[in-house]
């Protein structure tokens, strides 16, 4: 998809033959693949305009110097853990009790957790 999104981006005229080809599949088909197709066709996810992409940031990659530095520091390990154990919870507990985010550290999940079983 993304080499689609490239190709297209580059290619304008690709992009309107591509969006062309959805549509005519979409008023050829009927129930949920109709409008499947319709939203992919009219979705700027998929045919994102000049103005879309003029809203873009392309953040810079890291280099693998950097990227050790930040996973060499456990300060960095511990918030990466804690956002992946917010969202987990979030996933399965159905967001029951749930702070806004940034603000549920894993203390306070433990704290929590530790609340209930007692």
């Amino acid at each position: 998809m993304l080499l689609f999104k490239e190709y297209v981006r580059s290619a304008p005229d690709s992009r309107k033959q591509a969006q062309q080809i959805v549509k005519s599949d979409a008023a050829k088909a009927t129930g949920s693949d109709k409008t499947a197709l319709e939203q992919v066709a009219t979705s700027p996810l998929v045919f994102p305009t000049a103005k879309d992409y003029s809203k873009l940031y392309r953040y810079r990659d890291l280099t693998n110097a950097e990227d050790r530095a930040l996973l060499s520091d456990p300060t960095f390990r511990d918030t990466v853990a804690e956002g992946i154990l917010v969202a987990v919870k979030r996933l399965y507990l159905l967001g029951q009790n749930d702070q806004p985010t940034g603000t549920f550290t894993f203390g306070d999940l433990l704290r929590h957790e530790l609340a209930k079983a007692e």
